[in-house]
């Protein structure tokens, strides 16, 4: 059932999507969990933001095809790509299906297993967040995580802010400028299509210029 997809079963109930909602709560607990356990203590905001980073859909979906899960997948006829959030989600569903049959021991194993890499990532050697940052190709693109760790290491307890300064065009074709503030400077970003991509311009911006400094 963890790999049968809603398009492939007769009706919702019998798809993976209540396995999905499962695994999703435990992997959360878990991944929480080891986070809260690190040392050096870190902060809630840190632990939260390094926690959105582990389980988010580009993670899971890197572990489950390190897991070779996709091959696996049921999906109805009219589905003909297998897009990032249906892999992701099978692997949650896995989870979910790891509680009921074995419980929460096996299923927390499991999570400690093929997560433990990405949550260690965040560590130096000597458990310290200063000196080390996750994979790449976790974060991808994600200019906002990358300047949110790179911000936690330059400057203890500041926070980027960001804000959008300005919109143009027609209702049905907006544009929108972002502006992030990091510890009193400014960096704006160049325009995009929605808010979000928007506020990772303005992210780029102040990650690529604060990796220039020393």
């Amino acid at each position: 059932m963890a790999f049968t997809h809603a398009s492939c079963a007769r009706t919702h109930i019998e798809s993976n999507e209540r396995l999905e909602f499962l695994g999703d709560s435990i992997l959360g607990l878990v991944v929480s969990d080891l986070l809260y356990n690190c040392n050096p203590p870190l902060p809630e905001g840190e632990l939260s933001h390094i926690k959105s980073i582990v389980v988010s859909r580009k993670s899971c979906c890197l572990i489950a095809k390190q897991l070779e899960l996709p091959q696996f997948i049921l999906l109805g006829k009219g589905v003909v790509t297998l897009p990032d959030s249906i892999i992701s989600n099978v692997l949650e569903a896995v989870i979910g299906a790891l509680f009921l049959d074995g419980g929460y021991e096996i299923a927390r194993a499991f999570i400690i297993r093929v997560f433990r890499p990405t949550i260690d990532a965040f560590f130096s050697n000597d458990a310290s967040t200063q000196n080390h940052t996750p994979p790449c190709d976790v974060l991808d693109e994600d200019f906002k995580s990358r300047l949110q760790i790179l911000v936690a290491k330059r400057f203890p307890g500041i926070q980027p802010e960001y804000s959008i300064v300005e919109e143009k065009g027609p209702p049905h074709s907006r544009l929108f400028q972002a502006l992030v503030k990091v510890n009193s400077h400014k960096y704006l970003g160049v325009w995009r299509t929605t808010k979000r991509d928007a506020e990772q311009s303005a992210a780029q911006q102040a990650y690529q210029s604060l990796e220039k400094q020393d």
